[in-house]
């Protein structure tokens, strides 16, 4: 591919402008379409960014303009049709917000599609590149607490996927990206609809490691020592996870606080950009250089398909175990679930029904 990479957007809410800002903060890109089936909303985030051509169908966006690069920032519930579309007319690369996919037939084409045509995809998993965060899985992998035991992660008002899929990547980015072995869930889930599929007031998902780390996701209405907060314990000592600007250091030396606000890292400070507005936007920045250093030889970033399909993969079978009220395996077998919908749909209508199947 030549420079700049030639972008098309899908959907354009609220996170295709965060999206849009951050391409437009590289020089290695220019955003050429944009897709939405809501003619005021197109317009307005073509006026916004500067986009010059427009399209209520994305196909045919995706015909006409023959991108590089697309953004999807649907609701989830479009994302494995326009991936697929994506693939077919030849891009090299697909960010995709999550949570990524609907169901555990979709993951399995994904991976197999990913695996035929080489396209580089990437999730919106940005949190892994945040100041604390780097911080924190340097002590905790590092032993400065000890052997590491068990991470506990929650999300104020966070549903198992939407918002959850943020923290089960994190949990696993702590932990090394280590393979989780089974997880068992519960949620409750009734009328509640958000992103055009049910979602649930609470959740509650135990992750095995099989490296015998535990850890456990709590999303809901009250949650563990408040809002984005991670708990992280070793056998000598706890790491916590303040707001994901600070922490909490326990060891043999005494209790201590790391102070990180809004700073990025040294690596982003090497780009040279102006902060960003909003500022915890550089670790978009981050995601999208590590994107292009993929694009171009490199290897494949923590924020890449591998890491996001296997965050799919656990929140699909979370759902499952909630579904079926029994630890899950991983890897989810081909047999294994085999629903055509979103998961919670199932949920809301076994709570409606008064049982569990």
């Amino acid at each position: 591919m030549t420079k700049p990479y030639r972008v098309a957007i899908v959907g354009c809410g609220r996170i295709a402008a965060t999206h849009a800002s951050t391409y437009r903060r590289h020089p290695d890109f220019e955003i050429v379409a944009s897709a939405d089936i809501n003619a005021d909303t197109l317009g307005s985030f073509q006026k916004s960014f500067d986009v010059p051509a427009g399209f209520a169908d994305y196909a045919k966006m995706l015909v006409e303009t023959q991108p590089d690069i697309v953004s999807i920032c649907t609701f989830v519930g479009l994302h494995w049709p326009i991936f697929k579309a994506s693939v077919e007319v030849g891009v090299r690369g697909i960010i995709c917000e999550k949570p990524m996919l609907n169901t555990p037939a979709e993951l399995a084409q994904a991976r197999a599609l990913v695996s035929r045509s080489g396209v580089k995809v990437v999730s919106g998993h940005m949190r892994r590149y945040g100041a604390a965060h780097l911080r924190a899985r340097e002590l905790f992998l590092g032993g400065a607490i000890g052997d590491p035991i068990f991470i506990a992660g929650t999300l104020e008002g966070g549903e198992m996927a939407e918002m959850g899929a943020h923290w089960i990547d994190l949990i696993r980015f702590f932990n090394g990206d280590a393979r989780v072995e089974w997880v068992m869930a519960q949620t409750n889930m009734h009328d509640k609809r958000r992103w055009d599929h049910a979602v649930e007031d609470n959740a509650l998902l135990y992750m095995q490691f099989e490296n015998g780390l535990k850890a456990v996701y709590e999303g809901g209405q009250t949650v563990l020592n408040g809002d984005l907060y991670s708990l992280l314990q070793g056998s000598a000592g706890s790491i916590q996870i303040v707001q994901e600007k600070a922490l909490i250091v326990s060891d043999k030396a005494g209790v201590r606080r790391e102070d990180f606000g809004n700073d990025p890292p040294d690596a982003w400070k090497a780009y040279g950009l102006e902060m960003p507005d909003p500022p915890w936007n550089y670790k978009w920045d981050i995601l999208l250089r590590e994107f292009v250093a993929w694009l171009e030889g490199g290897e494949e970033p923590g924020a890449g398909f591998t890491n996001a399909a296997t965050a799919t993969e656990i929140y699909l079978a979370a759902y499952g175990s909630a579904i079926r009220r029994e630890k899950v395996e991983l890897p989810l077998r081909g047999a294994d679930f085999e629903w055509d919908e979103w998961p919670g749909e199932i949920l809301a209508r076994q709570a409606k029904d008064g049982r569990r199947s």
